[in-house]
């Protein structure tokens, strides 16, 4: 039986052209695969600048581990930024204590044998799946090393929380086989 809400239902429904997908096109439940592994979109993160501006995240997720993908704002490089979580400790000069002391993070860090330089910093809000309403407010401190393709993000939630990232730029060709979430 086709009802009033079914009509709805269609006309805002998406339609694409599955032979003609780009990254920009990614959404929740869609697959792509990257770097020799299948990926989901699991979920859309928002957030807005205290100065303004806007930008999203994709959280994705493979068989072993959960990374997310902002498209890169630089036009000297474009592309993506696929990152993943990492425990703050293993940054170490003593960040955290820094940061608890009210300090600044220091301009260079090294992590994994790389060396990190500050590149911004940032005052935002957080907006879980793309929610209306308040957002939840953060700073960020975003390193790049010599080359402006790998990424150390140390973000502070609170007084005491912290959550730190790394991550690596890629090329839009390298996000491969892009399909829709199922039913779209």
């Amino acid at each position: 039986m086709f009802s009033f809400f079914d009509k709805f239902k269609a006309k805002n429904k998406k339609t694409y052209d599955v032979t003609n997908l780009t990254p920009n096109d990614l959404d929740i439940g869609f697959l792509f695969d990257l770097n020799g592994e299948h990926w989901e979109v699991s979920a859309k993160h928002r957030y807005e600048e205290e100065e303004g501006g806007e930008s999203f995240e994709l959280e994705i997720k493979s068989a072993t581990e959960t990374c997310f993908l902002e498209k890169s704002e630089d036009e000297d490089s474009p592309g993506y930024i696929l990152t993943k979580r990492i425990a703050i400790g293993k940054i170490g000069n003593n960040l955290r204590r820094i940061l608890l002391k009210g300090d600044e993070p220091p301009d260079e860090l090294e992590f994994e044998g790389r060396t990190y330089y500050i590149e911004s910093q940032r005052a935002a809000y957080y907006f879980k799946d793309c929610a209306e309403g308040e957002g939840e407010p953060f700073i960020s401190w975003s390193y790049e090393d010599d080359d402006e393709t790998h990424f150390l993000i140390i973000e502070q939630w609170g007084e005491k929380e912290f959550e730190a990232s790394v991550g690596s730029l890629i090329k839009e060709h390298q996000i491969m086989n892009i399909l829709p979430a199922q039913g779209e």
